[in-house]
């Protein structure tokens, strides 16, 4: 795994709080040493705040679960 795929599975990790106290300590020091990854952080933050704030939202009349198992279909 890359660096940078490390640094952004323990950013999701702490968004969805699941972190292990080994991953919070690996972050911890990889936000305190790295402007790119505190960076990276407030921008997930932000995101995960913005989608926070859109509330709940009812499905389209029809939609079953079905439905959300069928490949989508392109109509050209």
């Amino acid at each position: 795994m890359s660096t940078n795929e490390r640094r952004e599975e323990l950013l999701h990790l702490r968004l969805d709080r699941a972190l292990t106290d080994a991953d919070r300590d690996e972050l911890d020091a990889l936000l305190r040493d790295d402007e790119q990854a505190r960076r990276r952080a407030g921008e997930l933050e932000a995101l995960s705040e913005t989608l926070g704030s859109l509330g709940a939202v009812e499905p389209p009349a029809g939609l079953t679960r079905a439905g959300i198992n069928e490949p989508l279909k392109v109509h050209r």
